[in-house]
């Protein structure tokens, strides 16, 4: 990583591939690193476990320059106040966009992780000669076996190529607020780790906010004006996230006048959508006759803003539920809790999605 002098903002990457050999790993190239002013290493590693394909996470790495130890991160432990911050110890694109688990071999200003010798420094690299160095990374698992991988670096005197942009750096300890007769942008101070780029559009009704890089510590607020005459019913109305892999996801609003907003902790592409259908609901695993201990299921489907709320009533009696989220199963345990006498049943389900449309389901069974 290419990285800006004072804060070590990355200014740009250049990604190096590396072989297997009898005892190590080493780059497919002869050819030395060659790097430019301040510079950090990342390295993708996994673990895996004998007989088993199972990734594992890497317990320690270390980075040895010139023989003399330069880097040491340990996974000891993790504190739950700091964890979020595992966004600016790995490289947060590669992980979100590529699901490839790139370790940052150096410590961000504001990276408070206890994983790090710190005495040893940030882990950056400046070289101020044009010499080569020798460069040595060894990887262990919990059990202590290691890997290492070997190469030289070289500093240039001149300038490699980064991927700056030429559009306007915010400040991140400063407010940004972006405003326009379709859409709003509203960031407070510190919402990102770093000095950021916001580049944004609004082109056939969709807003694009695009910079792939850029871990966050905390949610920013975007807004969308609409038009009252093409929406019947405003309340209806969502802003919808289109993902890379094609989906629409819910990221909710709140109406005030003609415009809709919200939070949202990712950038992207958005649009206004509405959904005034309701909740879908099949059965799935039911039958007839049911005895305790046994459950009902049902698909609970929502094409557009998902489920938000759901009820279960038994002879009109409250019974526990619980819905999956991941495979949109309503699960009714017919257990001792739920207390049924023998006899036949009638069960209601309600269902409600985000945005308040509702969806009423019963089904009949004998209970034994």
């Amino acid at each position: 990583y290419s990285l800006r002098k004072e804060d070590l903002l990355v200014k740009g990457q250049k990604q190096y591939s590396f072989m297997k050999t009898s005892q190590s790993y080493k780059l497919t190239t002869d050819k030395p690193m060659l790097i430019s002013g301040k510079v950090g290493l990342g390295l993708s590693a996994i673990d895996r476990y004998d007989l088993a394909q199972n990734r594992c996470g890497v317990y320690s790495i270390k980075v040895w320059i010139d023989g003399n130890i330069h880097f040491e991160q340990e996974m000891k432990s993790l504190d739950f106040s700091t964890n979020k911050q595992i966004n600016i110890h790995k490289d947060y694109y590669a992980y979100h966009e590529q699901k490839e688990s790139v370790h940052k071999l150096y410590v961000h200003p504001e990276n408070n992780l206890p994983i790090y010798r710190r005495e040893l420094g940030n882990g950056t690299i400046h070289f101020n000669d044009t010499l080569p160095h020798d460069v040595k990374i060894e990887v262990s698992d919990v059990s202590g076996n290691t890997s290492t991988l070997k190469f030289k670096m070289i500093s240039s005197n001149n300038q490699i190529d980064s991927q700056e942009e030429t559009l306007e750096m915010n400040e991140k300890n400063k407010r940004l607020k972006i405003e326009s007769k379709n859409y709003l942008v509203q960031v407070d101070s510190n919402t990102f780790y770093d000095d950021f780029i916001m580049d944004h559009q609004f082109k056939n009704n969709i807003l694009s906010l695009k910079n792939e890089n850029l871990p966050q510590k905390k949610k920013f607020v975007i807004a969308m004006k609409f038009n009252k005459l093409e929406f019947d019913d405003p309340s209806k109305i969502i802003i919808a996230h289109h993902s890379k892999k094609g989906k629409v996801l819910n990221r909710k609003g709140q109406v005030s006048g003609d415009w809709i907003s919200t939070d949202v902790n990712h950038f992207g592409d958005f649009t206004l959508m509405v959904d005034s259908t309701a909740p879908v609901i099949k059965t799935k695993k039911v039958n007839k006759v049911m005895s305790i201990n046994q459950s009902l299921q049902f698909l609970v489907t929502d094409n557009l803003s998902g489920v938000e709320k759901y009820k279960v009533n038994i002879d009109g009696k409250w019974i526990y539920s619980t819905y999956n989220y991941k495979n949109a199963v309503l699960t009714i345990p017919l257990d001792s809790y739920a207390d049924l006498k023998a006899g036949e049943k009638t069960c209601e389900i309600e269902v409600e999605d985000e945005r308040k449309n509702k969806q009423f389901f019963t089904y009949n069974f004998h209970y034994k």
